[in-house]
């Protein structure tokens, strides 16, 4: 490949570069602190030429790199977690994915596009950007010419708009001299480099795209606030006076539906709706499963029980948004042997000295894991109502999971609303969750008036049990209303109605209700709201989710009370 000669002001940028990088320089005092995060897509992480890319970005720019192929890429979180971003479109064939078209549209952090498929970003990138890709491709000519920054001329490949215009940085000519290309556009926060460049810092055409790099992606944050690492995480959680959270359950087939598994762009979207919100806590649920309320054995569920992997990229996700991170160990029926009616608060095994066996088993391991994972609280049992009175098995479990697991987060357990009076070992705990769906009314519609009243009776209660657990820190750890009418008096039921209609007041009058209760409750020192589901946003839906409703801004509120 030809080259001419790189014009001195190049060399002149180049030296300042060196300068500013140079030991003592500008830079080595950022070097004290945190690292900008710059993420590279390529269609195969393992290519040379992918390697040498990150080489040179981190190395020309100060940052931390991180090299991904499409397939790795977490839409929404990634937008949100990286401060620059470079795709390497070096492979026609392997084209970048819709939501991460989506999430480079919407973007306002540096944008480096090397490469094939830039034509495949929207229109309002093009738009903003000021450039246009045409159909030429860039094999004819290889002799880089730099020029400075100059305006768009019209036989050009990108053309310039009146508020954002596109500037040429250098020139790709033929061979012989007589037509051009621009080998590097830039255009708001978009460098685009219609070439594969030589990555050798050796080779006379590396300034070039050097300079293009160096343009398209500063100025990045010189401080950026990574997510601590787990020992301060951990710290930063147990500090934290009020745990605010969502659930994200995970969805498993039923009859008729689809598996969503957590990789799925729906988890991220409901993480992002979650972070969004304002809550500092996602809840995780780990569900096994016994046939019927008197075995004395559990079994995972193929589907329906998350495995560790998907819980640890589930974390890590929330981790990279500056979530805290709950996971409960949870029980249920199985559908082929439960009855109607029947739930895990009637558990009573045939063989109890067994089903502890069997229990202690899955909540050390669940902890084990929680502990790797910096996972920031650990439930180690939820509404098993007559399982409570074995107050020497929960003492013994709680001390097992800080001892022989070496669990160092917060251990709590989640107890029914009704079901307080067999809880003498609660002492053990460092968190009392309580599932808190007492019914507030006898019939739809309860005024505000008539919920108030409700919760006050229920708070003389709260404030009884509390007087003989001082030390035991007591938060609403799952609390939700589906849009049904109905929803007061069933709270705690998907199905408060049989015509299963639509009520979107009814739900927004006890999320009022809430807040204006545990506005006068400081001694309630968490909210777990259930929860983000499929139907987040989806018109029409009937169920828990208060995303895309009007108790969203009630539930925004309460992410923040105090």
């Amino acid at each position: 490949m030809s080259v001419l000669r790189i014009t001195a002001f190049l060399a002149i940028w180049a030296i300042a570069l060196w300068a500013e990088l140079a030991p003592g320089g500008a830079r080595a005092e950022a070097q004290t602190k945190p690292l900008p995060q710059v993420l590279v897509i390529a269609p195969d992480k393992s290519s040379a030429h992918a390697k040498a890319l990150l080489r040179v970005i981190e190395a020309e720019l100060a940052v931390q790199g991180t090299l991904a192929e499409m397939s790795d890429y977490h839409p929404l979180i990634d937008e949100l977690y990286y401060d620059g971003f470079v795709y390497l479109g070096e492979d026609y064939f392997v084209p970048p994915s819709e939501p991460f078209l989506a999430d480079m549209s919407r973007t306002r952090k540096p944008l480096l596009w090397i490469g094939y498929h830039a034509w495949l970003l929207p229109a309002g990138v093009r738009e903003r950007t000021g450039l246009t890709v045409q159909d030429l491709h860039p094999d004819a000519y290889d002799t880089i010419n730099y020029h400075g920054l100059a305006p768009v001329g019209g036989g050009d490949t990108s053309v310039a708009t009146a508020d954002h215009p596109a500037r040429v940085f250098y020139w790709l000519y033929n061979a012989d001299r007589t037509a051009a290309i621009p080998g590097a556009v830039l255009g708001d926060n978009l460098g685009y480099v219609s070439y594969l460049p030589v990555l050798d810092p050796e080779h006379p055409g590396y300034p070039a795209f050097r300079a293009v790099l160096a343009e398209t992606m500063s100025p990045l944050p010189a401080s950026r606030a990574l997510p601590p690492q787990p020992e301060a995480r951990l710290a930063a959680a147990k500090a934290d006076t009020f745990r605010s959270a969502i659930h994200l359950p995970f969805v498993f087939a039923g009859d008729g539906e689809e598996t969503i598994p957590y990789a799925s762009d729906d988890y991220h979207r409901r993480l992002f709706n979650i972070k969004q919100s304002g809550a500092d806590w996602v809840a995780l649920s780990q569900t096994y499963f016994q046939h019927g309320i008197s075995a004395s054995d559990l079994q995972a569920h193929e589907v329906g029980t998350a495995s560790f992997a998907a819980l640890e990229h589930i974390a890590d996700d929330a981790h990279r948004l500056g979530l805290f991170v709950q996971l409960s160990v949870i029980v249920n029926l199985d559908e082929e042997t439960r009855k109607p009616n029947e739930w895990r608060g009637f558990i009573r095994p045939s063989d109890r000295q067994e089903w502890w066996r069997s229990y202690r088993k899955i909540v050390l391991d669940a902890a084990r894991f929680a502990d790797r994972a910096g996972i920031e609280a650990l439930v180690i049992g939820a509404e098993l109502n007559r399982m409570q009175g074995d107050a020497a098995q929960w003492r013994a479990l709680a001390a097992d999971v800080r001892e022989q697991a070496q669990y160092a987060g917060l251990v709590g357990y989640q107890v029914n609303f009704d079901a307080f009076d067999n809880l003498t070992w609660a002492d053990a705990l460092d968190f009392l969750s309580i599932a808190a769906y007492w019914p507030l009314a006898t019939t739809r519609d309860p005024s505000l008036t008539e919920l108030l009243a409700s919760w006050e009776k229920i708070g003389a209660g709260l404030t009884e049990w509390a007087r003989d657990y001082p030390a035991v820190a007591l938060e609403f750890g799952e609390i939700g209303y589906a849009s049904q009418p109905y929803a007061a008096v069933f709270p705690f039921s998907w199905k408060p109605n049989r015509s299963r209609n639509l009520s979107h007041q009814e739900q927004l009058n006890l999320y009022l209700a809430l807040e204006a209760f545990l506005k006068t409750r400081p001694d309630i020192t968490g909210l777990g709201v259930f929860a983000s589901t499929r139907y987040d946003r989806v018109p029409g839906d009937i169920g828990y989710s208060p995303f895309g409703k009007p108790a969203e801004a009630v539930v925004n509120r309460l992410m923040s009370l105090r």
